[in-house]
């Protein structure tokens, strides 16, 4: 009992998270198990654990270490060490860490266990003493950030960068309040999917899903032109959570198979199509679905999902939706576990001849067999499929208004009446996780719940109106490194675009001047400020901006009252939908 509770314990998504690769598997019993990595030093474990467990049987931190060592496939925690799919700010903040372990101000390198042993004084005062000690003035680190290939286009690499004591000391500063907020939205989210878990009913699911890596199909011998021209497969696993009739919580694995290799939110909503009448199937009253997933625009948090998930009663005869985000890089969970295990039988089954695979209908073909071995319920979704799903993405949601903020969101809930109920963390107290379509009001619910009412552009509306709501979603309109200006927290600001994803546009913005020369001068700021803007909110193209001083840059008059008319436009006409 003790050994299952423990056991449990760690392999839950906040404790621990599964590596997605194919060969991220050991032997583990009778059979392989997926690996798992530890958040956290087994002794902040133990702590979490003690805490968490006060009323049951006590377990001394050498048992409780003896308990993982039993486990193989659960492996110590490694900072800054050889792996993919981290997230960015915790290995930029293990990054600096190791900076400041090398001038002598920190002992460990771990960006949680950092945060969680010093508050802001505490970080104030040790960079006042970086600023005080006699090292060297400049501070040698480094960081994952996007870089300018060769070809034009911008990567993701890590890169060395040097900064004097006192700009590093401003940067470390803000950077650590961020990723404080950053830590707290990861734990809140972790913390209401386990509540979702636990207050689910009987006529609700929980379906977690995620894209796999796409599976690259290699036969056992091909020649040599093949290699070059090899198909890969997409792959979408999928886990729902159910309660049985005595109210156990249950499991079901899905993944959804596909020649299509555009992950976008066009191709999320054909599987979800295909994926709600199995889940009736599962659950026959089912009313409704709770839906997580990972942050990526292009996928999940879009304006598409958001009308999705406002009609899914429509759609699905009454079964209402909600749909809730991880922070950004942390949405590891059983999905991974599912891509890498299937992507592993796959080869298994190549290498011993059992079968050819070529394309997504071999998989899908070689995986329907495979299905009584596995439990896992394989669904297809054809290219075709998704064309035909754009063209009623189109009819359906010609126009929908992107929602102010939507970075932020981490939760979305249909009400019906083209309603959402929004809010910047998921939330599944005793309150908040009652019906809420019951009535559309959000006066029984915890602090944060704002109604939203999903707006749609008609033909009534001015020419202005349209270009505005409709400028999304239909081509890419902006390359990597054009230049534009861009309305950002109710002002406009120029920046760099880094990617569009015809659904909204990846800036890198750049500040206000400042000193003697202000009017229309700008700045890079020392932390950099890239966040993805709708659409809409994107004025126009502009010339690149003249270099002024070392930092300082510029646009014209002309340029700058330019802007300032296709603001004020811009205000005018959301006055107007509003």
């Amino acid at each position: 009992m003790l050994h299952d509770d423990v056991v449990k314990f760690l392999s839950r998504d906040d404790n621990s998270r599964l590596m997605p690769g194919k060969g991220d598997a050991c032997k583990s019993g009778e059979g392989k198990a997926q690996i798992r990595v530890l958040n956290d030093y087994v002794a902040n474990l133990y702590l979490k654990y003690k805490s968490e467990n006060v009323e049951k049987r006590r377990v001394s931190l050498t048992a409780f270490q003896r308990i993982r060592r039993s486990q193989r496939h659960i492996k110590l925690v490694q900072y800054a060490c050889r792996s993919t799919s981290l997230c960015q700010k915790h290995q930029n903040m293990a990054l600096k860490l190791k900076a400041l372990k090398r001038l002598g101000l920190v002992t460990k390198e771990n960006p949680d266990e950092f945060i969680k042993n010093n508050n802001e004084g505490a970080i104030n005062k040790m960079m006042d003493t970086l600023m005080t000690e006699k090292v060297a003035d400049l501070v040698h680190y480094e960081e994952w950030g996007r870089v300018s290939s060769d070809q034009g286009k911008k990567k993701t690499k890590l890169k060395r960068e040097v900064l004097k004591k006192d700009e590093f000391s401003e940067l470390f500063k803000t950077e650590s309040a961020n990723f404080r907020d950053h830590v707290e939205r990861v734990k809140a989210q972790y913390v209401a999917i386990r509540k979702c878990k636990e207050n689910l009913n009987k006529d609700e699911c929980l379906v977690q899903m995620d894209f796999a890596e796409n599976y690259t199909c290699v036969p056992l011998e091909e020649v040599q032109s093949g290699y070059w021209n090899q198909e890969g497969v997409t792959l979408h696993p999928m886990v729902m959570y159910y309660r049985d009739e005595n109210q156990t919580l249950k499991h079901h694995s899905f993944v959804a198979v596909s020649d299509d290799k555009n992950h976008n939110a066009t191709t999320i909503f054909s599987i979800v199509k295909d994926l709600v009448p199995r889940l009736v199937k599962i659950v026959p009253s089912l009313k409704r679905v709770h839906y997580w997933t990972d942050s990526p625009t292009a996928q999940y948090r879009n304006k598409t999902i958001f009308s999705l998930v406002s009609d899914h009663h429509e759609l699905f005869n009454g079964i209402f939706a909600s749909w809730n985000y991880f922070e950004a890089g942390h949405g590891k969970g059983p999905c991974d576990g599912i891509g890498g295990t299937v992507k592993r039988l796959a080869d298994e089954a190549v290498k011993r001849e059992a079968v050819v695979i070529q394309d997504a209908n071999d998989f899908y073909a070689w995986a329907s067999q495979e299905r009584e071995a596995s439990d896992i319920e394989y669904v297809f979704v054809s290219k075709d499929d998704c064309a035909a799903n754009a063209q009623e993405i189109t009819k359906r949601w010609p126009s929908v208004k992107a929602i102010a903020g939507t970075l932020k969101l981490h939760t979305v809930v249909g009400v019906g009446d083209q309603k959402l109920l929004i809010r910047h963390l998921s939330c599944y107290c005793d309150k908040c996780s009652m019906h809420p379509e019951a009535d559309h009001q959000v006066l029984n619910m915890c602090d944060g719940w704002v109604t939203h009412n999903v707006i749609r552009c008609d033909s009534h509306a001015d020419p202005i109106t349209n270009v505005l709501l409709s400028a999304k979603g239909t081509t890419r309109l902006y390359s990597p490194d054009d230049w534009v200006a861009a309305v950002y927290d109710d002002n406009w600001f120029i920046g760099q675009v880094i990617e569009d994803d015809a659904e909204d546009v990846h800036i890198n913005f750049m500040t206000a001047g400042s000193g003697k020369v202000k009017q229309n001068t700008f700045k890079w700021p020392l932390i950099k400020d890239e966040i993805w803007v709708p659409y809409e909110q994107v004025l126009c193209r502009i010339d690149a901006p003249m270099p002024l001083s070392k930092r300082l840059f510029g646009i014209t008059n002309e340029q700058a009252a330019s802007i300032t008319e296709k603001h004020l436009l811009f205000n005018n006409t959301r006055q107007r939908s509003m």
